[in-house]
């Protein structure tokens, strides 16, 4: 009787033994698979406040450019274009946005270098400079552009508001960002 409580007592304690064994290695298993979903929350979530940052610094650009001024003629122009300081403030704002191009989709990125391309023109055009160009010639240049800039700010606008919608995807814009 002796012999099967020896026998039964080492059958527990090898039992608790390797259970207590499983248990650590299943607990270590789950440890290491949460900790790895929570590392890619707080990766994503690092991402999607970068590209919301930039989204809104893109928005509060195009918005700049949706206020207008009117001439003489009660005509109705973007205000970037109301005086040098403006329009220089306004330049100086979308090439530091254009700095966070990486962070937007493919299509509001493309847009949005036509429309620094767009402005970009319009200073060689009418020769711009930050020192002694009139005001004047601003007003003349927002008139001779003032509805493809509105075109071009309308479909900035629409591809803003598309990726809004699928901001929150941050797996699919890093597959797709690059493609």
């Amino acid at each position: 009787m002796e012999a099967n409580s020896t026998i039964s007592t080492t059958t527990i304690v090898l039992s608790v033994l390797s259970s207590s064994v499983l248990a650590t290695v299943f607990t270590k298993t789950l440890d290491y698979y949460f900790s790895k979903i929570s590392y890619k929350k707080d990766y994503y979530k690092k991402i999607l406040d970068k590209r919301f940052s930039s989204y809104l610094m893109l928005t509060d650009i195009i918005e700049e450019s949706s206020l207008n001024f009117l001439d003489d003629n009660k005509k109705a122009y973007t205000c970037i274009f109301v005086s040098r300081n403006v329009f220089w403030t306004h330049y100086d704002k979308l090439a530091s946005v254009s700095k966070n191009k990486t962070w937007f989709t493919n299509e509001t990125s493309t847009l949005l270098k036509k429309y620094v391309e767009f402005i970009v023109e319009i200073v060689i055009v009418f020769k711009f400079n930050r020192e002694d160009t009139e005001d004047t010639i601003f007003i003349n240049a927002a008139i001779q552009n003032n509805q493809n800039l509105i075109n071009l700010k309308m479909d900035v606008e629409k591809a803003i508001l598309k990726d809004l919608l699928v901001l929150d995807n941050v797996g699919d814009f890093l597959k797709n960002r690059y493609i």
